[in-house]
């Protein structure tokens, strides 16, 4: 689910990979860190930016992030 939603938010497809990544996230529990971010990312793209660093912060919290999570939550 997280690989799939990722493609659509590299690809641009961004309410999708939202929705994608949204079920995601709610299926995994909120404990992939990857998942997370990935899920920011996507909010951020959507212009959410609050809601973005949330899920930064939550990623950041599971030890489990990019290198670049901590410069994203600025």
């Amino acid at each position: 689910m997280d690989t799939y939603g990722w493609v659509m938010f590299q690809t641009g497809e961004y309410e999708e990979a939202e929705q994608i990544l949204f079920n995601a996230v709610i299926k995994d529990g909120e404990k992939s860190g990857e998942i997370l971010e990935h899920y920011g990312d996507v909010l951020f793209k959507l212009d959410n930016k609050k809601k973005a660093i949330t899920f930064w912060k939550k990623a950041k919290a599971t030890g489990e992030h990019s290198k670049r999570v901590n410069s994203k939550n600025k």
